[in-house]
């Protein structure tokens, strides 16, 4: 595996974020990303490794260079290296931490209900290589 790829451990049981996972890893032109269920062995393992108190339920966690970012700070990182999306991650930059967190556990407090599939969509053959399952 190569050491550049940057790990994002997300929910697999919750449709808000597969779907968007399956939107980063469209976005993901540079191939800069791969995609760990936090159900898988691991998901499991990076999380133990990089001694992160969260659960990937609450948070979507990247991991990059042994370290790790959550929530906001894992989405505006993710943003700012997806080209089309760079002008979002700059935006959402400019708010207080606390505050975008703020709005962000809303958000994954009510994630179930935003998007109620249960199913994941296949990914197409130009993406499925940066999923690990």
């Amino acid at each position: 595996m190569e050491i550049s790829k940057e790990f994002i451990i997300f929910d697999g049981n919750c449709g808000f974020c597969n779907k968007s996972v399956m939107f980063i890893a469209r976005n993901d032109i540079d191939d800069k990303y791969l995609f760990v269920s936090n159900n898988s062995n691991l998901g499991k393992e990076l999380i133990i490794k990089n001694k992160i108190k969260i659960s990937a339920k609450e948070s979507i966690i990247l991991v990059k260079n042994n370290t790790h970012l959550l929530r906001t700070s894992a989405f505006i990182e993710i943003l700012l290296n997806l080209p089309k999306y760079k002008f979002l991650g700059h935006i959402l930059n400019i708010f207080p931490l606390y505050i975008s967190d703020s709005f962000y556990k809303v958000i994954s407090k009510y994630r179930l209900y935003i998007i109620k599939e249960y199913t994941c969509a296949i990914p197409n053959n130009s993406i499925k290589n940066k999923f690990i399952l």
